[in-house]
């Protein structure tokens, strides 16, 4: 095995185990002189109201943004303007006139970006 492959899978590991101790509410924590030992977190009193999953949270993305089968543009302005539209191959781009709004512009393997051309239509 190379050592640089070495490396990247300890570095991985060591990644995924402390992402795991992170979620299960464990953190390592150093204590001087004592080596290290585990303890929980400490917590912070949260409202309901700002709790995420809870109902009032809403979390708006402007610009592109994507999941896995569809790119979307989100124009979160209120006039209409012009996007510039970078598809995956070469020479297929485009523009596009949107409004406000969450707009589909294609699918996520055909467009790689998109971005406010500074023009309104």
């Amino acid at each position: 095995m190379k050592m640089w492959y070495r490396t990247a899978f300890r570095i991985s590991a060591v990644t995924t185990i402390l992402g795991a101790l992170t979620l299960s509410g464990t953190v390592a924590q150093a204590s001087p002189g004592a080596g290290s030992r585990l303890s929980q977190p400490e917590t912070t009193a949260v409202s309901e109201q700002a709790k995420p999953g809870s109902e009032d949270v809403a979390v708006q993305v402007c610009g592109y943004y994507e999941d896995a089968v569809t790119a979307w543009y989100n124009h979160c302005g209120n006039t209409h303007v012009i996007i510039y539209v970078d598809a995956t191959w070469p020479r297929n781009d485009w523009t596009w006139c949107i409004g406000p709004g969450t707009w589909d512009i294609g699918g996520a393997n055909a467009v790689s970006n998109a971005w406010y051309s500074g023009q309104t239509c």
